[in-house]
């Protein structure tokens, strides 16, 4: 009697993702865009600009997330709407003054169209878009503090979603790593959230560096 894999031997995703998108998210991370946002160096109207941006960027990603989980009720808990940010981004966009909904630059438009691509030909790989979104509030909240610093905010408007989840980051974190290990993935559902995580890295490099243009 043969015996069958464990999840975890048979799903290795979360590892797989780490590992294998290292480089782009250590570029990312390295952002001239980023880096001036950290030492508090990018103007005011660059960061409120982005925050629309993202929004446009959260939304299309929500609402296939959404469409998603409609249709694979197996992934609702890691689909869940508190891990949608993008209402938290129009607040923040509004309380700096910037549009929280403006026209999307071509890095903007660029990827939206990619999210759509992935949602009707292979919705699974959303799932590696939306990793990179969320492994962003683990780092979020050290830029949150440093941008409140920068431009003399008091609380949390302003920074709503760099660091949406307060002391509760580390464990739904945790909670979301988890859960992409239970389930069964196949190789090739993981090969495509690795491309669509690359995709992602490199595009939030990208839509920074057209705001800071």
């Amino acid at each position: 009697m043969t015996t069958q894999p464990t999840v975890e031997a048979a799903t290795p995703i979360m590892s797989r993702l780490k590992e294998e998108t290292a480089d782009l998210h250590h570029e990312a991370e390295n952002h001239p865009f980023q880096q001036a946002l950290v030492r508090g160096e990018l103007p005011l109207e660059a960061y409120g600009s982005h925050l629309g941006q993202l929004r446009l960027v959260y939304g299309a990603l929500e609402r296939a997330l959404a469409g998603l989980r409609d249709s694979r009720p197996d992934l609702a808990p890691i689909i869940e709407d508190r891990r949608f940010h993008e209402q938290k981004l129009a607040s923040d966009a509004r309380f700096v003054g910037s549009d929280d909904k403006p026209a999307p630059s071509v890095p903007t438009q660029k990827l939206i169209d990619d999210i759509a691509k992935a949602a009707r030909e292979n919705p699974i790989a959303l799932l590696g878009f939306f990793y990179v979104l969320e492994g962003s509030t683990n780092g979020g909240r050290f830029i949150a503090g440093a941008v409140r610093k920068a431009y003399g905010f008091e609380g949390i408007d302003g920074t709503r979603a760099l660091d949406p989840y307060g002391e509760d980051q580390r464990g739904l974190w945790g909670e979301f790593k988890q859960g992409m290990g239970r389930l069964p993935f196949t190789e090739d559902e993981q090969d495509s959230m690795i491309r669509a995580a690359d995709r992602m890295f490199r595009a939030i490099a990208e839509i920074g560096g057209a705001n800071r243009a």
